[in-house]
């Protein structure tokens, strides 16, 4: 097989953890079948992140035992309110002789876009003119909302309808997909657990890690006061936010003026090897999320066999347990308050290695790996008998 991945959720030098989770899928990419990947950019993207140096326009990646030939075509990023409904097309118009010359080069079987907005637009368009099938693997957390959008709502449906398949990540993704009469298989994101150690659980819970991009979408202020609760209770524990953006700053000032300097750390944005080394280290990540598919830090934590307090807002219900961690109300201090309480109260009956076993069975890379190799061989077996 030979299989095109196009992704502008793709890591670059200028943003290093772009799309990990699409990267790390494809690190189990068998050898005896062929990879190339599209991960486009938006033109001025090094500018933007402050990166001094040009955004390679191909280069050859790592991605496990293999180098996977990347190609970053620059697509125009427009005003995201002003002139959303066009971002798709133009994707298109920039992309397509790229996309044409590789598939016709390398005669690609299949073209497996990840998110539908605006990639899976663009490569409905591609695939119509190149007679290639595609499937979508759908990662949208905010997912009803963008497909509620007038905007652009038609033209997802149609990127979904073409698509010979429809893949979600999670099963709150199929549930939104499914009410607009749109079939999709579940397969989740994984992980390789070969990167991950565990460390036996301390006596008491202190430690606590957040990672995310620092948006207002990941209800980091709601934690930022739970600590402060913390805190006034005489509970004393420590969180270390890693992640950048630019929302760090409002996200400081409300630590200064909770007087939460001592308890809580910024990291900044840390490179993945980093993050598995420092996991074990840690007693409990703490997912306060709005909204996520599904969250792949979350298996990355339970693989290091630390339990999880984690908001209901999609994602995290499905991967969350009793046995694994604690789900909250989100978008409340409170209630995250609370379950670092239950934490606490339930310390003992989380057994770390428990933790990493159950994570690993049904979250390993190689069994996600297999599941798309049986629906890539699935796909075109079904398209070369038509």
């Amino acid at each position: 097989m030979r299989i095109l991945v196009f992704s502008s959720s793709f890591p670059n030098p200028a943003e290093p953890i772009n799309g990990s989770f699409v990267c790390k899928t494809l690190q189990a990419f068998p050898a005896e079948h062929e990879l190339v990947v599209v991960a486009p950019v938006p033109f001025g993207l090094a500018a933007r992140r402050g990166y001094k140096e040009s955004i390679p326009v191909e280069e050859e990646v790592e991605l496990g035992a293999d180098l996977v030939k990347v190609y970053r075509p620059r697509y125009l990023l427009l005003p995201y309110n002003l002139l959303r409904p066009f971002i798709g097309f133009i994707m298109f118009l920039l992309c397509y002789g790229l996309v044409s010359r590789i598939c016709k080069e390398k005669h690609i079987d299949l073209i497996h876009v990840h998110f539908a907005y605006p990639d899976g637009i663009a490569v409905s368009m591609i695939s119509s003119l190149l007679k290639i099938p595609y499937l979508i693997t759908e990662h949208r957390g905010l997912l009803r909302e963008t497909l509620r959008n007038p905007w652009i709502s038609s033209q997802l449906k149609t990127a979904y309808r073409k698509a010979t398949e429809v893949v979600a990540v999670s099963d709150f993704n199929s549930t939104v997909l499914s009410s607009y009469s749109i079939k999709a298989k579940v397969i989740p994101n994984g992980i390789d657990f070969e990167h991950f150690t565990v460390n036996p659980a301390r006596e008491h819970p202190s430690r606590l890690v957040l990672i995310a991009n620092l948006i207002p979408a990941k209800g980091i202020e709601c934690l930022i006061e739970a600590i402060s609760l913390l805190r006034n209770r005489g509970k004393h524990y420590s969180l270390d936010i890693i992640g950048s953006g630019k929302y760090r700053s409002s996200l400081e000032k409300k630590v200064q003026a909770l007087k939460l300097d001592q308890e809580i750390n910024f990291l900044g944005q840390l490179p993945p090897s980093r993050v598995e080394e420092l996991l074990p280290r840690y007693d409990s990540l703490v997912v306060s999320s709005l909204r996520e598919s599904f969250s792949v830090v979350i298996v990355e934590a339970m693989a290091s066999g630390l339990p999880v307090i984690a908001t209901r807002c999609g994602g995290p219900e499905a991967i969350v347990q009793a046995e694994t961690g604690i789900l909250v109300q989100p978008a409340s201090a409170e209630a995250l308050f609370q379950g670092i309480l239950e934490l606490e109260s339930k310390w003992e009956s989380f057994d770390p290695y428990i933790i990493r076993e159950y994570a690993r069975d049904k979250y390993s890379l190689d069994g996600v790996m297999q599941s798309y190799l049986e629906l890539y061989k699935s796909i075109l077996g079904s398209n070369s008998a038509k």
